[in-house]
């Protein structure tokens, strides 16, 4: 029995590229997994164009060197990322909303005209898709993957559960998180966590509901 293809997921990783080359937080991590896993073999590196449905195939080349910081040769090779709001921060400005949603589609219209792509379009067939990014960015590319092909097996990393269990540090996130992480599990995917500590924490938030 062959062994399934294992993609990771470093969308996480393009998105940052509007901000610039400095990675922290979860873009670090991201960068650290998914280079693990693609100098070893492990894995395959995709990433998902806010506004073209599928998954593009990254060189493995931007992870062969020597600074494992320096981000500028992955950023010329995913391209620039295409700027993305999140609409439900507008739900008490409904103008606001509306005219930024017809921003959202004239830009995905530009995107799907011009043709721009930064690698070839991947199947993940019946593999494995490691999600590395935060809770929203997960949500996403794991209802994208279930879209294309239900036979995709889904590993969504979660970084911490601080919106659940100290939302006071996160103000505004709880039902976000939550959301995000119910539709994650809804896409049949298994959780993973970075730590003890947050491994405790999601277990605990679940058992409390």
């Amino acid at each position: 029995m062959r062994s399934p293809k294992v993609f990771v997921d470093i969308t996480e990783l393009y998105m940052r590229t509007r901000k610039g080359s400095e990675v922290t937080g979860i873009q670090r991590v991201t960068l650290e997994f998914a280079y693990e896993l693609v100098r070893t073999e492990a894995a395959v590196p995709v990433f998902s164009h806010p506004f073209r449905k599928g998954f593009e195939l990254l060189p493995v080349d931007p992870f062969d060197m020597g600074d494992l910081y320096d981000t500028e040769q992955i950023r010329r090779a995913m391209g620039r990322a295409p700027k993305v709001r999140d609409l439900r921060k507008y739900v008490d400005a409904p103008l606001r909303r509306t005219f930024f949603a017809i921003e959202q589609r004239l830009r995905g219209l530009i995107a799907r005209l011009s043709g721009e792509k930064a690698g070839e379009r991947i199947s993940l067939d019946d593999g494995v898709l490691i999600l590395l990014g935060g809770y929203d960015l997960n949500h996403r590319s794991a209802l994208r993957a279930r879209d294309l092909d239900r036979r995709t097996r889904i590993w969504s990393v979660v970084h911490d559960a601080i919106p659940l269990r100290r939302p006071n540090d996160a103000p505004g996130q709880r039902q976000a998180f939550q959301a995000s992480f119910n539709g994650v599990v809804g896409c049949g995917a298994r959780i993973l966590a970075v730590s003890r500590h947050a491994s405790e924490d999601l277990a605990a938030a679940v058992a409390e509901g």
